[in-house]
């Protein structure tokens, strides 16, 4: 019998065979212009076939304007952006400029979390560019995303904020993982090991043989807790404790980190829910009105 993680990234990966013909990520661009945005669909920003993204532009934009990047998840091995067509709705409502991309798969070899984040930083980099061409100056984005994507959006915010093109207004994660060295990821359980072959794959530990704890110096430095500091973006946490994948464990210690250096954020905890954040409606519901609440307050505000 396949184990969780497994068996999730063999459905994803055959679904995506399926409708990619050949599993080639071989989408067409196009544009489509709609009654509120004009929407730009698998737009490339690199040079690999997974360097694609979505783009929507509210109409009559321009000026100062705020950027909403969403970042799918899918243990970084798997998952895809179209899985996130529809959330646009609700923040071309607000007037923002909102994307969600696709970026290379880990492997452990080739690709790990410092190139996904090169991958970030060029689509940021695509989307100033096609914004530009419409007089609008993107001034600030809001990075968020669940499970692989709220740790990418961790990472980037905290590692990348001086370096990135557009420069990170706040971050949202929810069950996304903030400290690969935590040893709870070692706790017995059925999906014990396909666990850990994502964390090394992400940190680029795969390549290696015998313990993961072994190579804590590639775990540290695919954490996003390592680089926290008091100068880190606003930040929001949502988690499970009954996540069978990311240990609630990882959420605290973030929470304790941004405490001490004095960071703004908000930790809402899931106190019924696992992974998946399934079982907990009133968090959920706050948990929507923070990131509204982080967006109106930061992003908009950016210099």
């Amino acid at each position: 019998m396949k184990k969780i993680i497994t068996t999730l990234i063999l459905i994803t990966s055959l679904i995506f065979c399926i409708t990619l013909s050949g599993c080639k990520d071989e989408r067409k661009f196009a544009v489509y212009q709609y009654e509120n945005c004009t929407f730009y669909q698998n737009l490339k920003y690199g040079n690999d076939e997974r360097n694609i993204l979505d783009l929507f532009i509210p109409k009559n934009l321009s000026g100062n304007a705020g950027l909403i990047l969403q970042i799918h998840g899918g243990g970084w091995v798997a998952g895809d952006k179209d899985g996130l067509i529809g959330n646009e709705t609700r923040w071309l409502e607000k007037g923002y400029v909102y994307s969600h991309i696709n970026y290379r798969y880990a492997d452990g070899y080739s690709v790990t979390a410092s190139d996904i984040l090169s991958d970030i930083s060029s689509a940021l980099l695509a989307i100033k560019n096609k914004c530009n061409e419409y007089g609008i100056n993107l001034n600030g984005v809001g990075l968020y995303g669940g499970s692989a994507g709220g740790h990418l959006s961790l990472l980037y915010a905290y590692k990348m904020a001086s370096n990135s093109p557009i420069k990170p207004s706040f971050v949202a994660s929810y069950s996304g993982p903030t400290d690969l060295t935590d040893v709870n990821y070692l706790e017995e359980k059925e999906n014990k090991d396909d666990v850990i072959d994502l964390i090394s794959k992400i940190s680029g530990a795969y390549q290696y043989k015998g313990n993961i704890l072994d190579y804590s110096y590639l775990l540290k430095d695919a954490s996003p807790v390592t680089y926290a500091n008091s100068n880190c973006v606003p930040t929001l946490i949502f988690h499970g404790t009954n996540d069978d994948i990311v240990p609630y464990s990882n959420a605290v210690i973030l929470d304790s980190v941004l405490t001490n250096y004095g960071v703004t954020h908000e930790f809402v905890t899931y106190k019924n829910s696992g992974h998946g954040l399934e079982n907990d409606s009133e968090s959920a519901t706050l948990a929507d009105q923070l990131l509204f609440d982080y967006a109106n307050r930061y992003l908009t505000q950016t210099n």
